[in-house]
């Protein structure tokens, strides 16, 4: 949340591609605190003004992301068991969304393409074609180092693991939740997390006891 209202504090001015690219920044780093699908489902994400593609926004306008079970890592494991991903985005991304497909998005095309975020690079050896943003990894890397405090700088897939600690910080191991939320294994996230609720078990048990313990 911090990140994000430093991003929004640095908002260019008099320079229309700059600021949409600082739109679909912010829609990224949104989407990835909210739904915190995998690096690839990223760049491989689509949109279309007909509303069908894998971002889509229902009537009473709220945005979904339906996502094949095909187009994930783990199609053989947790996403196989579902045919689609389908999860809200949170409400607070919903504005910011619409900003980017209605005004931002598509100062940044350069040819037909349903990707929804797109590549801004530009210069010798670049299509003039609209291409997969295969270094949108390093662009969160990239916005992590400048905009989140005493960060080097991280990855998308750091956000899968920030967001799966805060739940189960927030729940006292609510595994089964930060296993919705990951489209994983409840049994892949406990074996990767236990170590959280084991220490959350030790904080628990010296406030419960205290005084026991000042004996010591």
């Amino acid at each position: 949340a911090d990140m994000v209202q430093r991003m929004r504090a640095d908002r260019p001015v008099l320079d229309p591609k700059a600021e949409a690219i600082w739109a679909r920044d912010i829609v990224l780093i949104k989407l990835l605190a909210s739904n915190p699908i995998r690096r690839r489902n990223l760049i491989h994400l689509t949109w279309r003004a007909d509303n069908t593609g894998e971002l889509h926004q229902r009537e009473d306008g709220s945005w979904w992301l339906k996502i094949h079970k095909s187009r994930f890592k783990n199609t053989r494991g947790a996403a196989g068991a579902r045919e689609f991903y389908e999860c809200q985005v949170n409400a607070a991304a919903w504005t910011d969304i619409e900003r980017y497909v209605r005004v931002h998005r598509p100062r940044l095309v350069r040819g037909p393409t349903d990707l929804f975020f797109l590549n801004s690079s530009e210069g010798p050896g670049k299509s003039n074609d609209t291409h997969l943003w295969t270094e949108l990894g390093r662009r969160v890397e990239k916005l992590t180092a400048k905009y989140l405090y005493k960060c080097p700088g991280i990855g998308t897939h750091a956000f899968r693991h920030i967001v799966a600690t805060a739940i189960l910080k927030a729940t006292g191991g609510d595994f089964k939740t930060a296993a919705l939320v990951l489209n994983d294994k409840v049994a892949t996230v406990e074996k990767h997390y236990a170590f959280l609720t084991a220490n959350d078990g030790a904080e628990r048990m010296a406030q419960l006891l205290s005084g026991s313990f000042s004996r010591l």
